[in-house]
């Protein structure tokens, strides 16, 4: 007679006893390419710095959890230093204290955002940092311009 529960206690045996066996995981084998690549370079700057296929291929096979916070921390920190380099030194400065088509939406929105946060109270200066930011992003990128729940991944 065929006994479900026995299989299954089986199952979660072996694949307990192959998590801790097998010698190089694939998090393992993550770990240790993203190590190599970014030797001697803290968080990698350097080599991040450079679009390569080495590092297209490595983002593509996943970034180990140990490693991802510096990884992304450097590649946003490179992608910033891009636009600003492109962009100018005032450039978010340039993009305030104008309206748009956006504007009454990002309004509407801002009282929604994180009503139960002590941050987020009408007229407190969090809430006008947040309609700055969301109606420069407007500016900035027009083709987007502002879409509701933005307000969320802002704050």
């Amino acid at each position: 007679e065929y006994n479900v529960e026995m299989h299954s206690y089986l199952c979660d045996l072996l694949k307990r006893h192959f998590k801790r066996h097998l010698p190089d995981s694939v998090a393992q084998r993550q770990e240790k390419n993203w190590s190599t690549f970014m030797a001697d370079d803290l968080f990698g700057i350097n080599k991040l710095s450079q679009s390569s296929n080495e590092l297209k291929s490595l983002i593509i096979n996943g970034i180990p959890a140990k490693q991802r916070a510096g990884v992304w921390k450097s590649l946003i920190a490179m992608r910033l230093k891009k636009y600003r380099e492109a962009k100018g030194p005032g450039y978010y400065a340039s993009l305030q204290g104008y309206q748009n088509s956006h504007s009454r939406q990002i309004q509407v929105d801002l009282h929604r955002t994180l009503t139960t946060h002590c941050v987020f109270v009408r007229g407190s200066e969090e809430i006008a940092k947040l309609q700055r930011i969301l109606l420069a992003y407007s500016m900035h990128n027009p083709h987007v311009g502002y879409c509701q729940g933005m307000n969320m991944l802002v704050a």
